[in-house]
């Protein structure tokens, strides 16, 4: 309960696995096969949902409520080497970034940003839902760089998203 911890994944090749541990704004890396501490990752605050690449050695984080690493913004993305277990960027997607997928085929890495607190950008469409809707951004999986043209709305608080081919 101290740590707060969120969600769980495991590195490609199993040995090690990742918690997003939201009341100490980290990710704890554990060896897999005795669940000893390998790390200690400080991210941005209130770190939620991660997806891993099978491609690039990228484990992706949301940290929906970090209003310290872009001042005057809530949420942010930080972007993982899990062989190093450094951080490789920390990027700015979108008002409370919290859903995350990895799409391999297209090399894009896909955020839902919840946009349900005051500071976010109004909606251009209305919902029949009560509140504003949120949006879906994207980042180029090998260069890093957000992806300026792909901005799609969706209905109101997109906690999560999903992939099927």
């Amino acid at each position: 309960s101290s740590l707060d911890p969120h969600e769980i994944i495991f590195s490609p090749d199993g040995s090690k696995y990742f918690l997003t541990c939201q009341k100490t704004n980290e990710v704890r890396v554990m060896k897999t096969s005795n669940d000893s501490l390998l790390s200690v990752i400080s991210v941005g605050v209130f770190p939620q949902e991660m997806a891993v690449s099978q491609s690039l050695p990228y484990l992706i984080v949301t940290c929906t409520e970090d209003n310290q690493t872009f001042p005057g913004k809530t949420g942010s993305v930080a972007i993982i080497n899990y062989n190093t277990l450094s951080i490789i960027k920390t990027l700015y997607l979108g008002h409370q970034s919290h859903g995350v997928v990895v799409d391999e085929i297209n090399k894009r890495v896909y955020i839902s940003n919840r946009n349900v607190t005051t500071g976010g950008p109004a909606p251009h469409h209305s919902s029949l839902c009560t509140g504003k809707n949120g949006y879906i951004t994207a980042i180029d999986l090998q260069s890093l760089l957000i992806i300026p043209a792909f901005k799609a709305e969706v209905s109101v608080d997109p906690y999560g998203l999903g992939i099927s081919f």
